[in-house]
């Protein structure tokens, strides 16, 4: 997956449109959306998140932050 698609599903998952989110745009993440993006997580790199490793995060790029450098393309 690359940087873009990892965007376009988080917009997804926070029912956000896309073209109003960016990789800075702060986040407000609801109990859905913390749901959504521990999922994601799992099924697109295997990553065990848990709802306590998204507290603080509140950009995508924070999101990008916890799969490391080289997860996305």
């Amino acid at each position: 997956m690359n940087k873009t698609a990892f965007l376009q599903n988080v917009a997804e998952i926070l029912e956000v449109p896309a073209q109003d989110i960016t990789f800075d745009t702060p986040l407000t993440i609801d109990s859905m959306g913390v749901l959504g993006l521990i999922a994601m997580f799992d099924e697109n790199f295997g990553l065990n998140i848990k709802a306590v490793d998204l507290r603080g995060k509140n950009t995508v790029n924070q999101l990008i932050e916890l799969l490391g450098q080289n997860s996305l393309e």
